[in-house]
């Protein structure tokens, strides 16, 4: 599915809406729909910084493996700039938590630790040095500024591919010790896709 919002080309690919319709389908909480909330507000974070700092965003790309910006400017700016962009996202996460968690300590009678869990989470998992995560991509500028693009792609897989082990480990571990938590298992197999698509 394609719009545009202020002349920016947002598509919406088919496998993102199957991927929903099996989490509604099977969801049993609130907390899928308040994980879409939060990653819609980290989002935010990358589009003010990216607007903040001039760039101009030409196409906005939502896939199973998250919102991909397109820009027409991205090259021009500073590679401090760049990292800035990259960690307003987990940062905008970062503040909600601690917002959250101060809220929580003066209203007593208000439970908002599903809250700050899944902004914290969002925070972390966006931070790892993985294939296209905010950490990832971090990781990718600053090798760039110090290796050829071909060290710097085995370096990232290396690395990318170290994390998915023990990651794909814990969800498979957290899954079969209660079936209902599969979103760590979803996630994993959705990295591991990331890897082979990548080669």
């Amino acid at each position: 599915m394609q719009f545009k919002f202020k002349n920016i080309k947002i598509t919406v690919s088919f496998t993102f809406f199957a991927l929903i319709i099996l989490l509604v389908i099977f969801n049993k909480n609130d907390f899928l729909y308040l994980s879409c909330f939060f990653a819609i507000i980290h989002e935010l974070g990358h589009l003010f910084f990216l607007n903040k700092f001039g760039v101009k965003i030409c196409e906005l790309k939502i896939s199973l493996f998250g919102a991909n910006i397109k820009t027409e400017s991205f090259k021009k700016i500073s590679m401090k700039k760049e990292i800035i962009i990259l960690l307003s996202g987990p940062l905008v996460n970062l503040i909600f938590s601690a917002v959250l968690y101060f809220v929580n300590l003066i209203i007593k009678n208000v439970d908002l630790s599903n809250l700050i869990l899944i902004n914290l989470g969002l925070a972390i998992f966006n931070l790892m040095p993985f294939y296209n995560f905010d950490g990832g991509k971090i990781i990718e500028i600053l090798l760039k500024s110090i290796f050829n693009e071909k060290i710097t792609e085995t370096i990232v897989s290396c690395i990318s591919f170290g994390i998915l082990v023990p990651f794909t480990l814990f969800s498979v571990n957290i899954f079969l010790r209660n079936y209902k938590d599969f979103y760590f298992l979803i996630v994993s197999l959705l990295m591991l896709l990331i890897i082979i698509l990548k080669k």
